[in-house]
C-alpha cells in the first residue's frame, strides 16, 4: 500500500502516512478542535493600482509564509478562501496542547506579515479569531477532502470579523487553557451575530512563556513514587561519589509525573550537593533549532530572554564561560562562547562548517564548558520529552556523556515512548544508565494525592470513583478533582450518588487523550471504539467478534498490544479500559450516528444470548445498549434501527432490567431504569403511570421521600385520567407507604383506608393483602396496637391463601 500524497510506501493499518502526515482512513469523528481564522485586508484596494502578476506573486508569497507557520506548529490547513485562511489544530491528529499551538502559530502568522510589509510596498494586515470546540471532521466535501464543520467553526469566522487588522482574538475556552504561557487583554463580553448569548472574548498579545512550558502545582506533594525518587536520587549521589557521568531515563505516558519527579531529584541534587542544574524542554514543533531544549536550558541559567539581540547574548555568554575557566585562557573562553552562541541558534562561523565538523565543534565547545563547570559542582542537565528529539541532539548528548565520562555529570531526561517506539539507544561507554518506567499510581497514592490537593478529607467512595477514572494517572486525577472542586462536590455535604452521576469530562484532559489515541493504528483504535461501546469493562471474545465482524484480522494481536500500551487491563473476567477518561474520549469521537447503530448490533447480539439463556447476559447492560441508541436517534435526523419499534424495544428492556434491579434490592439501578423509561416516553403514553411507580418505589428504597411522593403523585393522577383502577390502587399504596415513612401516620391511615377499599371494589387481593399490611404499619405508628393486629391477621389470612410466603414473611 502507497501513501496517495508522496507515494511512500505505509503499512497496512496505518491511519497516517508516516512519512508526510497525510490522512489514510476518513472516517467522520467528533473531535475537540481548535479553529483558526484568518483574513488578509488591505490586500484588495492596493491591487487595484499593481499589475496582476506582481500581485499574483505577492499573494503566493504571503500565503506560503502564513501556511508554514500554520504546519510548523503542527496545524491542517482547512481551507483557504479568497483572501481567508481556516485552520485546523486538533485534527485529523490531536496534540494535548492544540490551543497553545494555535495561538503560538497566530502570533508567528502576524510577525510574518510584518516582514512581508517589510520587504514589499503593502499595507496589508491580517486579523484572526480563535475559538475551541466540538466539531464533526471528515470527507464531507464532494471532491472528499478532509474538513470540520460546526459551530465553533462559525465563531472562529466571526471573532475574525470582529478583530481589528492585526489582532489576534480568542474565545473563552482558548483563553482559559493558554493563559499561563499567552500575555491577554480582556475585550470582554460582544455580541456576536447567529448567538443568542455574549461571548466573552480576549486580545493575544505576546508569548508569556517559551513552548512546552506546564502548569506544576508544587503544593501538591509527590506521593507514591518514594522507591523511583530514591532510586534516582542514589544514581545521582553516586554520580557524585564515583565521578561518573550518568544518564538517567524516565519513560511513562503524559501525565504519569515525569517531570514532577525529575524536578524533585533535581532540587534533592542542587540542595544536597550543591549541583548546578540546567533545565530544557524539547517541543514538536515551532523550531527549526536542533539544541532548542538545551538554548533554554543555558539561556535559563544567565538570564537570557528568547529574542534577545546577538550582543546581549555574547556579553552574558560570555560572562558565563569566564566566571568557569581562568582568565589566562582567552582563546578557549572565545571558542567555548562561540560554540554556545551557535547552540542558541545565533549566526557564527560554526555556520559555515561542514555538517560534520560543526557538530564536532558544538560538542567541544559545550563539553568544554561542561567540564569547566563540574569542577566547582556536579552538574544536572534535566530534558524534558526527548521523544520528540531530533537525532542531532541525541547525538550531541551521547558526546557529551562520552567526554564527560569521568566527572559528576547527570543527564536527567523523560521521555514517552511506548513498546513500539524505536527508542533512543546510547552507546555503551563509561557511563551508567539507569532507565525507569513510571507505573500508574495505586488506589492507596492516588487517595492521598486526591486528598492533599483539595485540602479537605474525602470518602473512600469518591477516591476509587476518581481512581477509575484517571486509571491512576497523577494529572488526571487533579483535573477531576479540580473539576469536582468548582461544581462544590467535596466537603461537607457532598453526596455519592450526585458525584456518581459527574459525567463532565475536563476539556483540559480531552486533547491528551485524544492525542493519545491518535497515535494508535487504524485496527487498534478500532478496537478501543468498539471497546468504548461495550462499556468500561468486558469479556474478550466480545472484541474479537467484533473484529471478525468488521474484517480485521489479527484481533488477538491487537489486543495484545492495547493492553501492552496500557490501554486496557485484563482480569479474570475479561478486559477492562486502565482509564474511563480513554474509554469517554474514545466513545465521544465517534460519531452518533456509529454509536447508534454499534449500540444497536450488540443490544441484539446480547439479547439473542439472553433469550437462549438468561444467565448469559445482564439485561441491564442489553437495556442500556438499546437506550443509548434510542436516545442518539432523534439527534441525527433519522433512525439508525426503525424509530418506534427502536424506542418499544428499548422499553421493553428497561423494564425488564428494572424488574431485575427490584428483586436484586437495587434500587439505584431500578430508579435509572425506570428514569430512563420515562425519558423515552411521550407525556399521554398510559405506560408512564408503571414507570412512576417503579420509580416511586425505588427512592422510597433509598428513603429520597420528596421524589418518591411526587412519582406516586404522578402515577394516581396519570391513572385517574386514563380510568386505570389497578394502578390507582397501587398508587394509593405506594402514598400510604410513603406517609408512614414520614412519619405522617394520620394521612397514611386515610390514603391506605381509601386503598383498601379500591382493592375490594376490584376483588384483587394480593393488592387488598398488601394495603392492609401497610394500614397496619400506620396503626402501630399511631400506637393502636389492637387495630394493627387485626389489619396483619387480615392480611396475613390472604398471603397464606394465595400462596405468597414473601407476604407472609411480612
Amino acid at each position: 500500500m502507497n501513501c496517495p500524497s508522496c507515494g511512500n510506501p505505509v503499512p497496512d493499518d496505518a491511519r497516517f502516512c508516516p512519512n508526510c502526515g497525510h490522512l489514510l482512513v476518513h472516517t467522520e469523528e467528533r473531535r475537540i478542535v481548535t479553529v483558526l481564522f484568518a483574513d488578509l485586508v488591505g490586500f484588495t484596494g492596493q491591487a487595484e493600482n499593481m499589475d496582476p502578476e506582481r500581485v499574483k506573486h505577492l499573494i503566493d508569497l504571503t500565503f506560503e509564509r502564513l501556511v508554514a507557520d500554520i504546519t510548523a506548529f503542527g496545524g491542517t490547513v482547512d481551507k483557504i478562501i479568497g483572501d481567508a485562511i481556516v485552520a485546523l489544530f486538533g485534527a485529523p491528529i490531536a496534540h494535548e496542547d492544540d490551543p497553545e499551538r494555535a495561538v503560538r502559530a497566530a502570533l508567528r502568522m502576524q510577525r510574518s506579515m510584518a516582514e512581508v510589509t517589510s520587504e514589499w510596498p503593502t499595507e496589508a494586515r491580517i486579523r484572526i479569531g480563535i475559538t475551541t470546540g466540538e466539531v464533526l471532521t471528515g470527507a464531507v466535501t464532494a471532491a472528499g477532502d478532509y474538513t470540520a464543520m460546526g459551530d465553533t467553526v462559525n465563531l472562529a469566522s466571526r471573532l475574525q470579523g470582529l478583530a481589528r487588522a492585526g489582532e489576534i482574538l480568542v474565545g473563552e475556552f482558548t483563553h482559559d487553557v493558554t493563559r499561563s504561557v499567552i500575555r491577554y487583554e480582556e475585550r470582554g463580553l460582544v455580541g456576536v451575530r447567529g448567538r443568542e448569548g455574549e461571548v466573552r472574548i480576549w486580545a493575544a498579545l505576546d508569548e508569556a512563556a517559551p513552548p512546552g512550558r506546564r502548569r506544576r502545582d508544587e503544593r501538591t506533594p509527590l506521593v507514591g513514587r518514594n522507591i523511583e525518587h530514591l532510586q534516582l536520587t542514589t544514581a545521582v549521589d553516586t554520580s557524585v561519589a564515583r565521578r561518573r557521568a550518568h544518564l538517567l531515563l524516565v519513560l511513562g505516558e503524559a501525565g504519569i509525573g515525569k517531570t514532577r519527579l525529575v524536578g524533585e531529584v533535581a532540587a534533592a541534587a542542587e540542595s544536597t550537593h550543591g549541583a548546578m542544574v540546567l533545565e530544557g524542554r524539547v517541543v514538536p514543533y515551532g523550531e527549526t533549532n536542533p539544541y532548542r531544549a538545551i538554548a533554554d536550558a543555558l539561556s535559563g541559567s544567565c538570564g537570557l530572554e528568547r529574542f534577545d539581540t546577538r550582543a546581549v547574548a555574547l556579553e552574558r555568554l560570555g560572562g558565563l564561560v569566564r566566571g568557569v575557566v581562568p582568565d589566562d585562557q582567552e582563546e578557549l573562553v572565545e571558542r567555548m562562547t562561540t560554540s554556545l552562541l551557535h547552540v542558541l541558534g545565533y549566526e557564527t562561523p560554526i555556520r559555515s562548517l561542514p555538517p560534520e565538523r560543526e557538530r564536532e565543534e558544538i560538542a567541544y565547545g559545550l563539553g568544554e564548558f561542561l567540564a569547566a563547570c563540574s569542577d566547582s559542582s556536579p552538574v544536572v542537565l534535566v530534558l524534558s520529552d526527548i521523544n520528540w528529539a531530533d537525532q542531532p541532539l541525541l547525538t550531541l548528548l551521547e558526546s557529551l556523556l562520552a567526554r564527560l565520562s569521568g566527572r559528576p555529570f547527570v543527564v536527567l531526561a523523560t521521555a514517552r515512548w511506548t513498546a513500539e517506539d524505536e527508542r533512543w539507544v546510547v552507546p555503551p561507554g563509561r557511563h551508567n544508565t539507569v532507565v525507569l518506567n513510571l507505573d500508574p499510581l495505586s488506589l492507596m497514592a492516588s487517595g492521598r494525592l486526591v486528598r492533599a490537593f483539595l485540602g479537605v478529607d474525602v470518602s473512600d467512595e469518591l477516591v476509587e470513583i476518581l481512581y477509575e477514572r484517571s486509571g491512576g494517572n497523577p494529572f488526571f486525577l487533579e483535573e477531576l478533582a479540580t473539576l469536582l472542586r468548582e461544581a462544590g462536590l467535596v466537603g461537607a455535604g457532598a453526596r455519592i450518588d450526585v458525584i456518581d452521576q459527574l459525567g463532565e469530562l475536563p476539556d483540559t484532559l480531552r486533547g491528551l487523550v485524544a492525542a493519545r489515541l491518535d497515535a494508535l493504528t487504524a485496527d487498534e483504535r478500532a478496537m478501543v471504539e468498539d471497546a468504548s461501546v461495550i462499556g468500561r469493562r468486558g469479556p474478550v471474545y466480545s472484541l474479537l467478534l467484533m473484529a471478525e465482524r468488521q474484517s480485521r484480522p489479527g484481533a488477538e494481536k491487537t489486543f495484545a498490544r492495547l493492553v501492552d500500551k496500557d490501554i486496557f487491563a485484563t482480569t479474570d473476567e475479561g478486559w477492562v479500559f486502565r482509564s474511563e477518561l480513554v474509554r469517554d474520549v474514545a466513545y465521544s469521537m465517534l460519531t452518533k450516528t456509529v454509536r447508534a447503530r454499534s449500540h444497536i448490533a450488540i443490544g441484539e447480539w446480547m439479547a439473542a444470548k439472553f433469550e437462549a439463556d438468561s444467565g448469559a447476559a445482564n439485561p441491564g447492560v442489553i437495556a442500556r445498549h438499546f437506550y443509548s441508541a434510542a436516545v442518539l436517534t432523534p439527534d441525527i435526523g433519522g433512525s439508525p434501527g426503525a424509530g418506534t419499534e427502536l424506542v418499544d424495544t428499548a422499553l421493553q428492556w428497561l423494564e425488564t432490567a428494572a424488574d431485575w434491579a427490584e428483586r436484586s434490592h437495587s434500587n439505584y439501578a431500578a430508579g435509572r431504569f425506570h428514569a430512563q423509561r420515562l425519558e423515552l416516553l411521550t407525556e399521554d403514553d398510559p405506560r408512564r403511570i408503571a414507570a412512576h411507580l417503579g420509580r416511586a418505589r425505588a427512592r422510597l428504597g433509598l428513603r429520597e421521600l420528596a421524589g418518591a411522593l411526587y412519582d406516586a403523585r404522578e402515577a394516581l393522577a396519570e391513572a385517574l385520567r386514563v380510568g386505570d383502577a389497578v394502578s390507582e390502587a397501587h398508587s394509593l399504596n405506594l402514598l400510604g407507604d410513603i406517609a408512614t415513612a414520614e412519619s405522617d401516620h394520620i394521612r397514611a391511615l386515610d390514603v391506605l383506608t381509601r386503598a383498601v377499599k379500591r382493592w375490594r371494589e376490584l376483588g384483587q387481593w394480593g393488592g387488598l393483602a398488601e394495603a392492609l399490611r401497610l394500614r397496619g404499619m400506620a396503626a402501630m405508628g399511631m400506637g393502636d396496637r389492637e387495630a394493627a393486629e387485626a389489619d396483619f391477621e387480615k392480611a396475613l389470612d390472604i398471603f397464606v391463601e394465595l400462596e405468597d410466603s414473601s407476604g407472609e414473611a411480612w
